[in-house]
């Protein structure tokens, strides 16, 4: 397309997202920027919060420690800390709230049992008693 540009986007671990985009939008510590193809070459401090990056028309999310970026020739560059896509931290909220359910059900469940449990020894002791 004649309106994309290079967007990369390093981590300490790994190269997070490669890719021609058509804006980028980003938290730096002087605000929110957002660039698009011919954007004036630029140093920035990135800041703690969303990277978004329009590709195909449609809006992707990442969450970012800081960092900091260079815009140069229609090629951004960052290099942030530990980043991730807002829909894979929703896939792992959604996973944990499944898991912390599961246990609650094995809790009441276990609660279940040993008050069942508890009910037959008493019946048990009390059988003992008569007989005694």
């Amino acid at each position: 397309m004649e309106n994309t540009f290079r967007v990369e986007i390093y981590t300490p671990d790994r190269n997070f997202f490669s890719g021609d985009i058509e804006s980028l939008v980003c938290n730096c510590v002087d605000g929110e920027i957002c660039v698009l193809k011919g954007h004036t070459p630029m140093i920035m401090a990135v800041d703690i919060g969303c990277i978004k990056v329009k590709q195909n028309g449609e809006w992707k999310t990442a969450v970012c420690d800081a960092g900091f970026g260079e815009v140069k020739n229609n090629l951004v560059r960052l290099f942030v800390g530990e980043t991730e896509w807002m829909q894979n931290i929703e896939q792992a909220k959604a996973e944990i709230l499944r898991l912390r359910e599961e246990e609650k059900a094995r809790e009441k469940e276990s609660l279940r049992v040993h008050n069942e449990n508890a009910i037959a020894l008493a019946r048990t002791v009390a059988e003992l008693n008569k007989k005694n």
